[in-house]
């Protein structure tokens, strides 16, 4: 699923600016997994130090979806 997630992430976010796998949910979490934010850092999208749960609401946000 990370994979995948990983593949549609760097196809699509030229064209919106955000990850869309932020709407995924970590299973038995309240956020998205360490996949997602793995990718963020090596995309250069959330620097060392960063809130994460920040990020994940500013990507949510820029989605529209909250």
């Amino acid at each position: 699923m990370g994979y995948l997630l990983g593949r549609v992430v760097k196809n699509d976010f030229p064209k919106r600016g955000y990850m869309i796998s932020a709407i995924v949910i970590y299973l038995d979490g309240n956020d998205a997994g360490g996949g997602f934010y793995k990718l963020a850092g090596q995309m250069g999208l959330l620097k060392d130090g960063e809130d994460r749960l920040d990020f994940w609401a500013a990507q949510l946000k820029g989605l529209g979806l909250r």
